[in-house]
């Protein structure tokens, strides 16, 4: 059979044969799989990677790759993040323009809508305050990553991503950190283990990967509605 495209799913139907039973027809949608080739089956992150593909939060990096090492930049994390809360909130992401909020991102990039939705809904406030700006080629830290999915779960679901003083789980990580809570918050929800377990460690500063944010942007998809 010849794969019909690269986000390949399939419906089934399921009716009840029965004279006297009311019917009501159930249908099924099955993602296929191996959606790119740059990640077999093998990889860790395959399942998740397929997940938000499936979901439609990510179509990889080519028609045929999805770069899962490739460093993530600000603005590639705003669609990203855009995506899951469209994905779980419709009406929220509604409508998607461009102003001009940051002095760095012109209705000319693409990724305008996406990094001025975070902002107006509180998720960032970007790199710099006077003036006022993204940095949207930027490279995204881990714990950058961990602040911005753990404010995009919180207003997907209040409660998700709960934060306390930080208590210094990790060795890396002290409470003079101020990404310290966020961090732990996803932490104690099981969404990161950190970098290494012994010394336990989270890597703050080390930059997120786009295998990474698939595996962070489960635990967004898994929350009820």
């Amino acid at each position: 059979m010849n794969r019909s495209s690269t986000n390949w799913d399939f419906t089934i139907t399921e009716s009840i044969s029965c004279p006297n039973c009311c019917n009501f027809p159930k249908e099924f949608t099955y993602h296929v799989g191996n959606s790119f080739s740059d990640i077999s089956v093998t990889n860790i992150f395959y399942p998740f990677i397929e997940n938000i593909f499936h979901h439609g939060i990510s179509s990889g990096c080519s028609t045929t790759n999805y770069c899962p090492l490739q460093k993530l930049t600000r603005e590639q994390i705003a669609k990203f993040l855009y995506l899951l809360l469209h994905r779980k909130q419709p009406t929220s992401c509604n409508p998607l323009i461009c102003d001009a909020i940051f002095e760095d991102i012109g209705k000319e990039n693409i990724f305008c809508p996406y990094a001025e939705k975070l902002f107006k809904m509180q998720i960032t406030s970007g790199c710099e305050e006077i003036p006022l700006y993204f940095c949207p080629s930027s490279y995204v830290t881990r714990q950058e990553l961990a602040k911005l999915l753990c404010l995009t779960m919180e207003s997907i679901k209040p409660g998700s991503c709960q934060l306390q003083p930080c208590s210094q789980i990790f060795d890396d990580v002290p409470d003079s950190n101020p990404y310290c809570s966020y961090i732990e918050a996803l932490y104690n929800i099981n969404a990161t283990s950190g970098c290494f377990t012994d010394p336990q460690l989270f890597c703050p500063n080390s930059l997120a990967t786009r295998e990474q944010m698939a595996f962070f942007s489960n635990f967004a998809l898994q929350l009820s509605d």
